[in-house]
């Protein structure tokens, strides 16, 4: 494990996928509601962390690596809070970062008492679609294909692309490994770099 952590100093990773704002919303146990059987909370606070993408440039990040994330994200809350909290090591120059894409949330509602462990109890989803605007895409595509000519890794978190397996011939001259989405694994491309699963 200690071998595998020092190979990351110094990488230099792309990871392209979606980027979500994960937010945890928690609360103490205060009492249950009359109007329904449902819990009150009273309101402790709120945290937003990377997620999806953004939360594995993260991962890589504090192990080590120098990423570039590759992603979509609204010029909104939620997008601001989620770039504040990228690691140091994650350069968000290449985010495409627009007035007309709404940053996806996905908010944890998590509640316990003083002396316990707080538990989720719902989520709420805001703007998680796999629709993807053409302009957008293409802004992805242009920014991937600059960040994949000068890295040693690519993980592709997620189908972004027109065509998912657009990142693998743009690296194909290059010595590179790829994490990429199992499921695709069985139809890769000929000549595709090497590839590991995820």
């Amino acid at each position: 494990m200690e071998a595998l952590i020092r190979a990351f100093r110094g990488k230099r990773v792309v990871v392209i996928g979606d980027v979500v704002a994960d937010e945890f919303v928690y609360g103490r146990v205060a009492r249950v509601s009359r109007e329904a059987p449902v819990l009150i909370l009273e309101y402790d606070s709120t945290e937003i962390v990377p997620g999806g993408a953004g939360n594995a440039a993260n991962n890589i990040a504090a192990l080590g690596g120098q990423v570039a994330l590759v992603a979509a994200l609204g010029r909104d809350d939620a997008g601001r809070r989620v770039v504040a909290a990228l690691h140091r090591r994650v350069d968000s120059r290449l985010l495409v970062r627009r007035s007309d894409t709404t940053t996806a949330v996905k908010t944890r509602i998590l509640a316990g008492g003083v002396h316990s462990a707080k538990q989720q109890i719902v989520r709420i989803d805001r703007a998680v679609s796999d629709a993807v605007n053409p302009r957008v895409r293409q802004a992805i595509e242009s920014a991937a294909l600059s960040a994949v000519s000068q890295a040693d890794a690519v993980l592709v978190a997620r189908e972004l692309l027109r065509d998912p397996y657009w990142p693998l011939r743009a690296a194909r001259e290059l010595e590179q490994t790829i994490s990429w989405p199992a499921q695709y694994l069985r139809v890769a491309p000929e000549g595709a770099p090497r590839l590991k699963a995820h």
